[in-house]
């Protein structure tokens, strides 16, 4: 498992400015991603985006927070987010928060999809990592309609719904706290880095560009992070 972290933090690392360009969330492309996972789609696996194979038996697990927070987790560090959204709404790939199809055929689909999806095979992520995966996305909520702004100067309120609206609880916590991004809780960086660190990063966090949250909302945000108390690992 260490050994497999240990690549997905390599891919996830941009070694040049043409990887950095690629991980622009609103026109993601999922080829630079999956380059070292899986072969390019054959003609016939591009054909039809339903599951009809015969799966097999594989129960639907039960969720514990140990298991939702595992599968908080995978569902970025596998990069399962730039194809399906940052709560899996929907993005170049199908929705998938609250996924009707029974956990096997979610595992099946993974492993032998019948759509554009790249391949992602068990020495990548096993079946007890979807299952968790799988129970993380059955617990999260619409995300809703975006937060409006309503005040003359940026306030923790709106700023609250904004981060959770945009998913930045994925990586960061649902209260800063960190996770598989940095702690932000009580973050002791100015507004203009926090602006420059989401236009540009320097790690491997994903680009957010004014067209996909706008200064004003980053503005808000950082008022809320302000509020949350601080953590001695945050930078």
């Amino acid at each position: 498992m260490v050994s497999v972290l240990i690549t997905l933090l390599k891919i996830f690392t941009p070694t040049d400015q043409q990887d950095v360009s690629k991980l622009r969330l609103p026109t993601p492309s999922p080829t630079w991603l999956f380059s070292a996972l899986s072969p390019e789609p054959t003609p016939e696996s591009r054909q039809g985006i339903g599951i009809s194979k015969k799966a097999t038996s594989q129960p639907t697990p039960t969720s514990s927070p140990e298991m939702l927070k595992r599968g908080q987790y995978l569902f970025y560090a596998v990069g399962c987010f730039y194809c399906h959204g940052v709560q899996a709404g929907g993005d170049i790939g199908p929705e998938i928060a609250r996924t009707n199809l029974p956990l096997e055929l979610v595992i099946q689909q993974v492993y032998q999809p019948e759509d554009e999806m790249p391949v992602f095979p068990p020495s990548v992520v096993s079946e007890s990592d979807l299952a968790a995966i799988y129970a993380y996305l059955q617990s999260l909520n619409p995300a809703g309609s975006r937060p409006q702004i309503t005040t003359d100067h940026p306030d923790a309120a709106t700023g609250e719904a904004l981060y959770h609206f945009f998913g930045c609880f994925g990586c960061h916590g649902y209260n800063g706290e960190g996770g598989f991004g940095l702690p932000l809780a009580g973050t002791r960086l100015s507004l203009e880095e926090v602006r420059d660190q989401i236009r540009n990063p320097r790690e491997r966090m994903p680009t957010f560009g004014p067209e996909w949250i706008s200064d004003e909302e980053v503005a808000h945000i950082y008022v809320f992070l302000q509020s949350l108390a601080p953590n001695n690992e945050t930078d």
